[in-house]
Protein backbone atom coordinates (compact mmCIF):
# COMPACT_ATOMS: atom_id res chain seq x y z
CA UNK A 1 0.00 0.00 0.00
CA UNK A 2 0.92 3.44 -0.54
CA UNK A 3 2.70 5.40 2.11
CA UNK A 4 0.12 8.24 3.32
CA UNK A 5 -1.48 10.00 6.30
CA UNK A 6 -4.70 9.65 7.70
CA UNK A 7 -6.44 13.13 7.45
CA UNK A 8 -10.05 12.71 8.92
CA UNK A 9 -12.41 15.55 7.54
CA UNK A 10 -16.06 17.21 8.34
CA UNK A 11 -18.89 15.29 6.52
CA UNK A 12 -22.12 17.92 5.92
CA UNK A 13 -24.83 16.06 5.65
CA UNK A 14 -27.71 17.16 3.14
CA UNK A 15 -31.19 15.35 3.47
CA UNK A 16 -32.93 13.60 0.22
CA UNK A 17 -36.65 13.88 0.46
CA UNK A 18 -39.40 13.50 -1.69
CA UNK A 19 -39.98 16.21 -3.78
CA UNK A 20 -44.09 16.90 -4.83
CA UNK A 21 -44.90 20.39 -7.15
CA UNK A 22 -47.52 20.19 -9.93
CA UNK A 23 -47.75 16.19 -9.59
CA UNK A 24 -44.47 15.99 -10.32
CA UNK A 25 -42.30 13.39 -7.80
CA UNK A 26 -38.97 12.75 -7.24
CA UNK A 27 -35.54 12.83 -5.02
CA UNK A 28 -34.37 16.29 -4.37
CA UNK A 29 -31.22 17.77 -2.96
CA UNK A 30 -31.63 20.56 -0.79
CA UNK A 31 -28.22 22.62 -0.50
CA UNK A 32 -26.67 24.28 2.19
CA UNK A 33 -27.65 27.44 0.58
CA UNK A 34 -31.06 26.54 1.08
CA UNK A 35 -32.08 26.03 -2.53
CA UNK A 36 -33.58 22.65 -3.82
CA UNK A 37 -32.97 20.95 -6.59
CA UNK A 38 -34.85 18.13 -8.37
CA UNK A 39 -32.45 15.35 -9.13
CA UNK A 40 -32.41 13.36 -12.42
CA UNK A 41 -32.37 9.27 -11.92
CA UNK A 42 -32.24 6.64 -14.15
CA UNK A 43 -34.26 3.64 -15.08
CA UNK A 44 -33.48 1.79 -11.46
CA UNK A 45 -33.73 5.16 -9.38
CA UNK A 46 -30.21 6.04 -9.16
CA UNK A 47 -28.94 9.76 -9.29
CA UNK A 48 -26.72 10.45 -12.56
CA UNK A 49 -23.49 11.87 -12.42
CA UNK A 50 -20.93 13.63 -15.25
CA UNK A 51 -17.52 12.70 -15.73
CA UNK A 52 -16.43 15.36 -13.41
CA UNK A 53 -18.43 13.34 -11.01
CA UNK A 54 -21.22 16.30 -10.46
CA UNK A 55 -25.04 14.98 -10.22
CA UNK A 56 -27.39 15.74 -12.61
CA UNK A 57 -30.35 18.03 -11.81
CA UNK A 58 -33.30 19.33 -13.63
CA UNK A 59 -33.82 22.69 -14.73
CA UNK A 60 -37.05 24.43 -13.19
CA UNK A 61 -38.64 27.89 -13.05
CA UNK A 62 -39.72 29.80 -10.26
CA UNK A 63 -43.01 28.22 -10.09
CA UNK A 64 -41.26 24.84 -9.53
CA UNK A 65 -42.44 23.39 -13.18
CA UNK A 66 -40.17 21.96 -15.83
CA UNK A 67 -37.66 24.07 -18.33
CA UNK A 68 -38.20 22.43 -21.36
CA UNK A 69 -36.19 22.79 -25.05
CA UNK A 70 -38.47 23.39 -27.88
CA UNK A 71 -38.49 19.62 -28.53
CA UNK A 72 -39.93 18.79 -25.27
CA UNK A 73 -37.45 17.54 -23.21
CA UNK A 74 -36.62 18.70 -20.30
CA UNK A 75 -33.56 20.48 -19.68
CA UNK A 76 -31.01 19.24 -17.22
CA UNK A 77 -27.79 20.74 -15.35
CA UNK A 78 -24.75 19.44 -13.10
CA UNK A 79 -24.36 21.03 -9.65
CA UNK A 80 -21.52 19.73 -7.26
CA UNK A 81 -21.86 16.72 -5.54
CA UNK A 82 -22.57 17.09 -1.31
CA UNK A 83 -20.50 15.19 0.71
CA UNK A 84 -23.22 12.81 1.51
CA UNK A 85 -26.56 11.82 0.21
CA UNK A 86 -28.87 10.19 3.49
CA UNK A 87 -32.21 8.99 2.26
CA UNK A 88 -34.12 10.29 5.29
CA UNK A 89 -37.09 7.09 5.60
CA UNK A 90 -34.63 4.64 5.30
CA UNK A 91 -30.63 3.07 5.88
CA UNK A 92 -29.22 4.31 2.81
CA UNK A 93 -26.23 7.02 2.49
CA UNK A 94 -24.75 7.93 -0.89
CA UNK A 95 -21.19 9.68 -1.69
CA UNK A 96 -19.26 10.62 -4.53
CA UNK A 97 -17.26 7.09 -3.64
CA UNK A 98 -19.47 4.71 -2.15
CA UNK A 99 -23.08 3.65 -1.57
CA UNK A 100 -23.97 1.77 1.70
CA UNK A 101 -28.01 0.56 2.07
CA UNK A 102 -28.66 -1.40 4.47
CA UNK A 103 -32.06 -3.78 4.92
CA UNK A 104 -35.64 -2.23 5.53
CA UNK A 105 -34.80 -3.83 9.21
CA UNK A 106 -32.63 -0.81 9.72
CA UNK A 107 -33.49 3.05 9.88
CA UNK A 108 -31.13 6.04 9.95
CA UNK A 109 -31.67 7.85 13.03
CA UNK A 110 -31.14 11.59 14.21
CA UNK A 111 -27.40 11.30 13.66
CA UNK A 112 -27.86 9.64 10.54
CA UNK A 113 -26.00 6.81 12.31
CA UNK A 114 -27.98 3.26 10.97
CA UNK A 115 -30.09 1.52 13.95
CA UNK A 116 -31.20 -2.03 13.99
CA UNK A 117 -34.89 -2.45 14.23
CA UNK A 118 -34.54 0.75 16.72
CA UNK A 119 -32.58 -0.72 18.91
CA UNK A 120 -29.84 1.90 19.84
CA UNK A 121 -27.15 -0.06 20.72
CA UNK A 122 -27.03 -2.16 17.84
CA UNK A 123 -25.68 0.20 14.57
CA UNK A 124 -23.25 0.93 11.96
CA UNK A 125 -22.07 4.88 12.66
CA UNK A 126 -21.57 6.76 9.41
CA UNK A 127 -18.66 5.93 7.39
CA UNK A 128 -15.59 8.42 7.08
CA UNK A 129 -13.91 8.76 4.61
CA UNK A 130 -10.18 10.30 4.10
CA UNK A 131 -7.72 11.65 1.82
CA UNK A 132 -4.35 9.83 2.29
CA UNK A 133 -0.68 11.35 2.32
CA UNK A 134 2.26 10.39 3.66
CA UNK A 135 2.00 7.10 5.63
CA UNK A 136 0.43 3.51 5.01
CA UNK A 137 -3.28 2.16 6.61
CA UNK A 138 -1.32 -0.49 8.52
CA UNK A 139 0.05 2.74 10.35
CA UNK A 140 -3.08 4.32 10.87
CA UNK A 141 -4.26 0.84 12.13
CA UNK A 142 -1.82 0.71 14.69
CA UNK A 143 -2.48 3.92 15.87
CA UNK A 144 -5.69 2.43 16.54
CA UNK A 145 -4.80 -0.34 18.30
CA UNK A 146 -2.06 1.36 20.63
CA UNK A 147 -4.81 3.86 21.83
CA UNK A 148 -6.87 0.98 22.51
CA UNK A 149 -3.74 -0.72 24.65
CA UNK A 150 -2.82 2.33 26.45
CA UNK A 151 -6.84 2.27 27.84
CA UNK A 152 -6.60 -1.44 28.55
CA UNK A 153 -3.28 -0.30 30.94
CA UNK A 154 -5.62 2.30 33.29
CA UNK A 155 -7.13 0.91 36.51
CA UNK A 156 -10.64 1.64 34.89
CA UNK A 157 -10.39 -0.28 31.63
CA UNK A 158 -7.93 -3.46 32.70
CA UNK A 159 -8.77 -6.58 31.79
CA UNK A 160 -12.04 -5.18 30.38
CA UNK A 161 -10.58 -4.51 27.01
CA UNK A 162 -9.22 -6.68 23.95
CA UNK A 163 -8.11 -5.81 20.59
CA UNK A 164 -7.03 -7.50 18.13
CA UNK A 165 -6.66 -7.10 14.28
CA UNK A 166 -7.77 -9.12 11.32
CA UNK A 167 -7.89 -9.40 6.98
CA UNK A 168 -10.98 -9.39 5.73
CA UNK A 169 -12.39 -9.48 1.99
CA UNK A 170 -15.48 -7.28 1.37
CA UNK A 171 -17.46 -8.17 -1.72
CA UNK A 172 -18.70 -4.64 -3.81
CA UNK A 173 -21.11 -5.74 -6.67
CA UNK A 174 -17.94 -7.51 -8.97
CA UNK A 175 -15.09 -6.11 -7.45
CA UNK A 176 -13.65 -7.62 -3.93
CA UNK A 177 -11.99 -5.27 -1.37
CA UNK A 178 -9.35 -6.12 0.43
CA UNK A 179 -9.43 -3.99 4.79
CA UNK A 180 -8.36 -4.53 8.12
CA UNK A 181 -10.22 -4.48 10.27
CA UNK A 182 -9.77 -3.61 14.01
CA UNK A 183 -12.11 -5.73 16.61
CA UNK A 184 -12.33 -4.21 19.82
CA UNK A 185 -14.24 -5.55 22.71
CA UNK A 186 -15.67 -5.08 26.04
CA UNK A 187 -15.83 -7.38 29.17
CA UNK A 188 -17.77 -7.00 32.23
CA UNK A 189 -17.11 -8.16 35.84
CA UNK A 190 -17.83 -12.21 34.72
CA UNK A 191 -14.87 -11.65 32.03
CA UNK A 192 -18.25 -12.20 29.26
CA UNK A 193 -18.02 -9.79 26.35
CA UNK A 194 -20.46 -7.29 27.06
CA UNK A 195 -20.22 -4.79 24.25
CA UNK A 196 -18.23 -4.77 20.99
CA UNK A 197 -16.68 -2.96 17.87
CA UNK A 198 -15.58 -3.42 14.41
CA UNK A 199 -13.86 -1.28 12.46
CA UNK A 200 -13.22 -1.64 9.20
CA UNK A 201 -10.49 -0.10 7.15
CA UNK A 202 -10.42 0.38 3.31
CA UNK A 203 -8.19 2.15 0.88
CA UNK A 204 -8.99 2.49 -2.61
CA UNK A 205 -5.97 2.43 -3.95
CA UNK A 206 -6.81 4.21 -7.09
CA UNK A 207 -8.50 6.85 -5.61
CA UNK A 208 -6.01 7.37 -2.85
CA UNK A 209 -9.28 7.57 -0.07
CA UNK A 210 -9.39 5.68 2.84
CA UNK A 211 -13.29 4.39 3.95
CA UNK A 212 -13.89 3.40 7.58
CA UNK A 213 -16.76 1.71 8.52
CA UNK A 214 -17.55 1.20 12.24
CA UNK A 215 -20.17 -1.65 13.10
CA UNK A 216 -21.17 -1.17 17.46
CA UNK A 217 -22.91 -3.80 19.50
CA UNK A 218 -23.67 -2.65 22.67
CA UNK A 219 -26.54 -5.03 23.57
CA UNK A 220 -24.89 -7.69 25.34
CA UNK A 221 -27.56 -10.59 24.22
CA UNK A 222 -27.46 -9.84 20.40
CA UNK A 223 -23.67 -9.74 19.96
CA UNK A 224 -22.74 -12.60 17.15
CA UNK A 225 -26.02 -12.47 16.06
CA UNK A 226 -25.48 -9.46 13.13
CA UNK A 227 -23.63 -10.38 10.24
CA UNK A 228 -21.70 -7.10 9.76
CA UNK A 229 -19.89 -8.56 7.04
CA UNK A 230 -22.70 -10.22 5.05
CA UNK A 231 -24.35 -6.81 5.35
CA UNK A 232 -21.27 -4.79 4.15
CA UNK A 233 -21.16 -7.67 1.12
CA UNK A 234 -24.83 -7.05 0.00
CA UNK A 235 -25.25 -3.09 0.68
CA UNK A 236 -21.59 -1.28 0.38
CA UNK A 237 -20.84 -0.59 -3.03
CA UNK A 238 -17.61 1.55 -4.30
CA UNK A 239 -18.60 3.25 -7.91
Amino acid sequence: MNKKIIAFFCIAIIMVSVFSACGKKGLTLVGSDGRTHLLVTDAEGNTVLNGQGELAVYVTDGSGDYVTYESGEKQTNYVTFPDKLVAEDKAKIETPIFIFELPEDWKADADQNFIYKDNENIMFEQPLVSSLTGRSVEEAVETQVQFVNQLAEMDAYKDKISCKVEEQTIKSGEKELDCIVVVMKNYDDNKEVNSMQRLYYIELEETEMLIQISFVCKDKDAIGTIDDVGLLNSGFIVK
